[in-house]
């Protein structure tokens, strides 16, 4: 949808929706204990997108969403719809029969295999207290709204390793002492820990070194086009040629990165009106440039741009579109705009 904090400058926007397709369990044991949403995701927790040569291939870019009182690591697959997503619940990754079992986040490790946390823990919900009087047993709630229960279990947990047996051999290795170029190079790794693992050292040590090196990766393919953005981001060295370049780039995903690494500041709503903006062929691009229009000061200028474009017919036949518009439109306190169509 769109970010919460244009919320702050337009209260009463609509900035989530729900996109699951399919929101019941696919669980393989009748003992589910739930006390809201029955038998579907009530407690969906850490997703993250997986890819890599260590995840099979039916599982790479799809989204993991552990439910604990599910016993099980759902597998969403993302679909664009328009300048948003529909996720299809696809298959499981892990499910478990074992009534302790309850994973709460799964991402791609070191190795590249799958790391599931598991909260190992019989009880899940907080609310409601069981009671004699609702066929439960006597028991008091505790700190945090959690009923007390002598199966809850606070000093444990589990930590699973889902290891494809197609995965290539992955040595022990570690980035501590590596050299710039050694990270700079590492934000190519097809395993995206270490590419996030090197971005993060380069931004952290400071170190402006790799700085030529990386603009010109910008250029290059993705992810590393992507990675190579944000550390110049993060190390103050993304320099007007680069951003203009990355902004006007073939690759969608750069041109979208690249708007969200925008500022606020002068040189940054200059650069913002070289990007293709509602012409961009991409629906999430326009969907980023009317959200970081939403982000400028407000000037004559930015009024007469939100004014025209809330007078584009094409832009309300999007929900998220449509609905960055009407943003826009309270943002910068514009009147007489021919507004947007406003959709269930």
């Amino acid at each position: 949808g769109l970010p919460e904090r244009l919320n702050g400058r337009a209260p009463r926007g609509k900035t989530a929706l729900p996109i699951a397709t399919f929101r019941a369990l696919k669980t393989i044991t009748p003992n589910i204990r739930q006390v809201d949403v029955f038998g579907g995701f009530t407690a969906a927790a850490g997703h993250a997108f997986v890819d890599g040569p260590g995840v099979p291939p039916r599982f790479r870019g799809t989204a993991l969403v552990t439910e604990p009182t599910g016993r099980l690591v759902a597998s969403f697959r993302m679909e664009r719809k328009g300048a948003g997503y529909a996720a299809y619940y696809d298959r499981n990754l892990l499910a478990g029969a074992d009534e302790w079992f309850g994973p709460v986040a799964a991402e791609v490790g070191p190795d590249g295999s799958i790391w599931v946390a598991d909260f190992y823990n019989f009880i899940i919900q907080h609310n409601p207290t069981p009671s004699p009087e609702r066929g439960g047993y006597a028991a008091r709630t505790g700190k945090g709204q959690a009923h007390e229960n002598s199966l809850r279990d606070a000093t444990r947990g589990r930590i699973w390793r889902v290891v494809w047996n197609g995965a290539p051999p992955a040595a022990p290795r570690s980035l501590a002492g590596a050299t710039p170029a050694d990270l700079a190079a590492a934000l190519a790794d097809p395993n995206p820990f270490w590419r996030r693992t090197a971005q993060r050292l380069l931004v952290e040590r400071g170190d402006r070194s790799t700085a030529a090196g990386l603009r010109s990766a910008v250029a290059g393919p993705g992810p590393l086009n992507l990675h190579a953005l944000w550390t110049l981001h993060g190390l103050g060295e993304l320099d007007d040629a680069t951003h203009r370049q990355a902004l006007a780039a073939p690759d969608p995903a750069l041109r979208c990165d690249a708007l969200r690494a925008l500022g606020t500041d002068a040189a940054s709503q200059q650069r913002y009106f070289v990007a293709p903006g509602l012409h961009d062929p991409d629906p999430l691009n326009r969907l980023v440039y009317l959200e970081r229009l939403g982000d400028f000061p407000t000037s004559p200028e930015v009024q007469l741009l939100v004014r025209n474009i809330a007078g584009d017919p094409e832009l309300r036949k999007d929900e998220w579109l449509n609905e960055a518009v009407r943003m826009l439109v309270k943002v910068h306190q514009v009147t007489n705009a021919a507004g947007p169509a406003v959709t269930a």
